[in-house]
């Protein structure tokens, strides 16, 4: 389903405005030595911590406080919401990561924005543990790769 869509979007693109356009999502990231370890910090920071009066006002703002939503429905979104954004959930070890990364660029995405409730720590741990994995998979060249491109480039 999340393929037709995407290949829907750059149909669209490519017929009615003559472009090439890339699909981008954003994941947030929640990275543990066990699946179940970071579960328990999503749920931490969402269910523990999270700030529910701020997401109220959001959703209402947004308009979906009515009653088109069922409840369960709302409650889900304003978990992600909490969580990062609404963003796909990137939560687990390395691996289970560089599986849902697979996922996704298996589907069309030529990209995704990734964030963490605490960026530098996370983005250190992503580049030291998944990163090495997203080039074995072949989803991410070396860095090695990109420096040298940009030396050439220049």
């Amino acid at each position: 389903e999340g393929r037709a869509q995407i290949e829907a979007y750059r149909k669209l693109a490519r017929e009615e405005y003559g472009r090439e356009i890339q699909i981008w999502g954003n994941c947030y990231v929640v990275h543990g030595d066990t699946q179940k370890e970071a579960e328990a910090e999503l749920n931490r920071y969402v269910v523990e911590k999270g700030d529910e009066a701020a997401v109220n006002l959001l959703t209402q703002v947004m308009g979906l406080q009515s009653l088109a939503l069922p409840p369960e429905v709302l409650g889900h979104f304003k978990f992600h919401l909490k969580a990062g954004w609404g963003g796909y959930p990137l939560v687990g070890t390395a691996d289970h990561m560089v599986d849902q990364l697979q996922k996704l660029s298996a589907i069309g995405f030529d990209g995704i924005l990734l964030s963490w409730v605490d960026y530098l720590a996370g983005l250190e741990r992503f580049n030291r543990e998944v990163m090495p994995r997203l080039e074995q998979a072949d989803l991410r060249r070396p860095l090695r790769s990109i420096n040298r491109a940009a030396e050439v480039a220049a």
